[in-house]
């Protein structure tokens, strides 16, 4: 996974030990040896990581990384620094919300783990943020369930047209907008047809919490993870009559 990474440190030699291990891996990076710099560069390039050391000329670490979660709050956040210093620091870094810390010296595999991590954090965020804007934005009612039929997101739209408030549908059972005009059976042979076709389309009644039901058309699709498995189930809905 390749990714663009802001070192900062006052000492070039461990700039530079870091660019030579991170390009090996394939990563981009960019170097600063104090916090303004730093801020310079950010204004002029954009980084998914950011790694620092805590002692530094003009703030420290800590204080650098207050304004990068402030500025750039999508931007992992890494602080680096010895061991002697952990103490000190452990307050300092919740008050900095910094993603990830490291101790000095390093060993190297371990550092290439926590990028690594941290980009997958950064990228999760972006897809998560991006499918936000899909949501509040779609034409038609969307709500998503996980594996395990909860309901993990659903739109305004979606919401109003059910007369709920989202709070009180996210983290509950899909069942709870299961109609009693279309038997269980109808719904098992559903998640069937999903699961063995990639899709299913056709008529889906939902429950209103008034105890109405709502006739619509929906279109259920399943995504799935790296592996293969199921990772969600999103379902576009367009009403067709009020019940």
């Amino acid at each position: 996974m390749n990714g663009a990474v802001l070192l900062v440190d006052d000492e070039p030699g461990v700039t530079q030990s870091l660019t030579r291990l991170l390009h090996r891996r394939g990563y981009r990076t960019h170097s600063a040896h104090d916090g303004v710099a730093a801020l310079r560069l950010m204004q002029q390039h954009d980084f998914d990581v950011v790694i620092t050391d805590f002692n530094m000329p003009y703030m420290n670490g800590v204080e650098f990384l207050q304004k990068v979660g402030h500025k750039y709050p999508r931007i992992e956040r890494v602080l680096m620094s010895g061991l002697s210093e952990f103490s000190m620091l452990r307050d300092a870094v919740n008050s900095a919300r910094v993603n990830t810390f490291i101790t000095k010296p390093w060993d190297d595999e371990d550092l290439v783990r926590v990028v690594t991590q941290s980009l997958r954090s950064a990228a999760g965020r972006e897809d998560a943020q991006a499918f936000r804007d899909i949501l509040d934005n779609a034409r038609e009612g969307v709500v998503v369930i996980d594996r395990s039929g909860v309901v993990t997101d659903i739109n305004e739209k979606l919401c109003f047209w059910l007369g709920y408030e989202a709070h009180e549908l996210i983290g509950v059972a899909s069942s709870t907008m299961r109609s009693d005009q279309q038997p269980r059976e109808a719904y098992q042979a559903l998640y069937a047809d999903v699961l063995d076709r990639g899709c299913w389309e056709g008529e889906l009644h939902l429950r209103r919490k008034d105890g109405g039901s709502l006739k619509t058309e929906t279109l259920i699709k399943p995504f799935r993870d790296g592996d293969g498995c199921i990772e969600r189930i999103v379902f576009y809905v367009f009403p067709s009559k009020f019940q």
